[in-house]
């Protein structure tokens, strides 16, 4: 509510007597806040990314060797774990993922790919 007062507040010509009453007008405000709010806290994932990594590449997590799985996300550059959080932690989808880095969505998915295998093949090899 705090949230609605304080717009208020800040822009108070924004309210139009009208088209309706204070209260409705207030009340369609904070409706918006919330559904905004909603939407933000469940775009958040809380799943760790070495979880989400291995449910991607089909590996149960509770039968794998989660410092094997460490080690390969450490042997990443960079812009790899960037590609990957994007996908699998905030669930981008590839032509979002395009657009944020300038890379073509062929390119992410191709990038995608040879990560997925690169880790595979450094788990296999450790394990």
């Amino acid at each position: 509510m705090a949230d609605v007062f304080i717009d208020l507040w800040e822009h108070p010509q924004k309210y139009d007597e009208s088209r309706g009453s204070l209260k409705a007008w207030l009340s369609v405000i904070a409706r918006n806040k919330a559904i905004d709010r909603y939407r933000q806290k469940t775009k958040i994932q809380t799943i760790p990314l070495e979880e989400t990594v291995l449910a991607q590449m089909g590996v149960e997590p509770e039968m794998e060797n989660r410092e094997e799985l460490q080690e390969a996300l450490a042997e990443l550059t960079e812009e790899e774990r960037e590609i990957l959080l994007r996908r699998y932690v905030y669930q981008q989808k590839p032509k979002e993922m395009a657009v944020a880095l300038g890379l073509s969505v062929k390119q992410i998915e191709n990038r995608l790919y040879r990560i997925k295998a690169k880790m595979r093949k450094q788990m296999e090899q450790e394990g």
